[in-house]
């Protein structure tokens, strides 16, 4: 689907090229069936997220819960609160919303809903650093790591590696005993390995460095 090409092109490095093709994901699904709306909405959100661009998260997010409560999604109910929590927390409406996504990622677990659940954990890692809850985001990263490790879902898992790296810079106390990883290596090498020039770019953008 458009959607997942709008994803590769994020990962890929080019952020216009992956706006575009997740406009023209959502109005090609708009033409199909609910279920397929409600994939765009919540692959596009990610995507979004990923930018940034909080106007368009909100926008998907709110019509992905719409979808979802007028057809029975509920997995997409659970997705499309968190990406609106994540909104409303980093446009400073609502602090506490850190606390749905939390919620409802034990949900979706308890459910058995194990897809997409490291990209939500490494989500909810990065607003938690934001709120300097850094043993907490510790946590929730190596939650994540265990599920890609189980499942071999590694779509984000260069971005998981880099935040558990941010995190263990800002609170060497978190690491735990015995751990002499280099996550940030393992980030770089993991995103090289995928060929991910968006995670590269991100990864080098204190030292000002870009990836062609």
């Amino acid at each position: 689907s458009l959607s997942y090409l709008a994803w590769t092109h994020f990962v890929q490095g080019s952020s216009a090229n992956a706006a575009t093709c997740a406009e023209r994901a959502i109005a090609s699904a708009r033409c199909e069936s609910p279920h397929a709306i409600a994939t765009a909405l919540s692959n596009c959100a990610y995507v979004y997220q990923c930018m940034g661009a909080i106007d368009q998260v909100y926008a998907c997010a709110n019509e992905l819960l719409a979808q979802a409560k007028k057809h029975g999604e509920l997995i997409y109910l659970k997705r499309g609160t968190m990406t609106r929590s994540w909104a409303d927390c980093m446009s400073g409406r609502e602090h506490s919303s850190i606390d749905a996504v939390q919620e409802h990622i034990d949900l979706l677990l308890a459910a058995g809903e194990e897809i997409e659940v490291t990209y939500h954990l490494g989500v909810l890692a990065d607003l938690q650093m934001r709120q300097e809850r850094y043993s907490d985001a510790v946590a929730s990263l190596d939650k994540a790591l265990q599920f890609a490790a189980k499942n071999q879902e590694n779509f984000y898992l260069a971005e998981l590696y880099r935040l558990k790296a941010q995190a263990l810079a800002r609170d060497p106390e978190a690491r735990a005993p015995g751990d002499e990883t280099d996550y940030l290596a393992m980030a770089h090498e993991t995103a090289r390995s995928q060929q991910a020039n968006g995670w590269l770019n991100r990864l080098a953008l204190k030292s000002g460095e870009t990836v062609a």
